[in-house]
């Protein structure tokens, strides 16, 4: 061995030494990538006491983070990579000290924040194999869009997760998200040529027309259709956000709907248990009148499973954000 190798090897040798004299073993995170659903986090090394987690959006990169030993087993405490700046580059709103903690919840490896109160704030989904970005965060879209759909005069519109939609009177047709940044966006093509872009509301969704402006923009045009959403049936879980008890959510997920729908969403995950709701309009939407369970229990006695724990937390969290106008 030559005397650089040699140098280089011991280095490594003591670098790795140290981080596990502080409680860090770095190969229980080597070739490991996260992401919250905006940007990915691969870990690069260990240092200094910490692990070092660095990336970016599919636009840019110098996103990352580090992970110090916190007191507890399997758990962390949020550390920015430069001091100077004390941000959470995720979607949520983690602050710097929050902890952290790795988990496999329903099979999918998961880094979970929590504030000081104990509530997550932020999922991090483990990427493997292949994934990348770019296809996760379709997937995601495709998922937000997933339904059937109504119109003002009774007309049916169905988006599927393979990325095709079926309009009123019209064949099946596939579409694909535009790009603003890189990051695929609220504007859809359809293989006829149509551009499209969607809205997100409580009821479903608003389509307009899109036209392509200069600098990867995109302006909307005419309203298309107004369209309400339907409850998924003949399977579980039911309701119009049925992947709200099925998979884990991220805060970018929630970061697509305004509060007003955040709220519907995180009630109907109680509606699936029976919860008795106080407020007039949860009443009327989740009678048993259109399919919902007889409620018979107050929120603090529903056994909500692990994911429909976190995705409550994830939910609020994003409701706040939102009314605090930080976004």
């Amino acid at each position: 061995m030559n005397t650089k190798r040699f140098i280089y090897t011991l280095l490594a040798a003591v670098t790795c030494l140290a981080a596990t004299a502080a409680g860090i073993n770095p190969d229980e995170w080597r070739d490991t990538r996260w992401t919250d659903g905006f940007a990915f986090f691969a870990f690069t090394r260990a240092e200094s006491g910490r692990l070092v987690f660095e990336g970016g959006t599919l636009h840019e990169g110098g996103y990352g983070f580090a992970l110090a030993p916190a007191a507890g087993d399997n758990k962390w405490t949020l550390k920015s990579l430069d001091p100077q700046f004390e941000f959470s580059p995720f979607a949520g709103s983690s602050a710097i000290g929050s902890i952290v903690s790795r988990a496999t919840i329903d099979g999918q490896e998961v880094l979970l924040v929590r504030n000081s109160a104990g509530a997550v704030t932020d999922v991090l989904r483990r990427m493997t194999g292949r994934d990348d970005l770019h296809t996760m965060v379709v997937a995601d879209l495709r998922w937000n869009l997933a339904g059937e759909y109504t119109d003002t005069r009774g007309k049916q519109y169905t988006f599927y997760s393979d990325g095709t939609l079926t309009p009123p009177g019209r064949d099946n047709v596939a579409f694909k998200f535009e790009e603003i940044y890189d990051m695929p966006s609220y504007v859809i093509t359809l293989a006829t040529g149509e551009h499209w872009m969607f809205e997100p509301i409580a009821e479903g969704l608003n389509l307009y027309t899109a036209k392509p402006l200069e600098d990867d923009e995109w302006e909307k045009g005419q309203l298309i259709a107004h369209l309400t959403k339907k409850p998924m049936e003949g399977g579980e879980p039911y309701g119009c956000w049925p992947e709200t008890s099925s998979f884990l959510l991220t805060s970018t997920y929630a970061g697509f709907y305004d509060k007003v729908t955040l709220r519907l969403m995180r009630n109907e995950i109680y509606a699936r248990h029976g919860v008795k709701f106080s407020s007039a309009d949860l009443k009327a939407r989740f009678t048993p009148a259109k399919g919902w369970p007889v409620p018979t229990i107050d929120a603090s006695q529903a056994k909500l499973s692990a994911i429909e724990l976190i995705n409550v937390d994830l939910i609020r969290n994003m409701e706040a954000i939102l009314a605090r106008g930080d976004r």
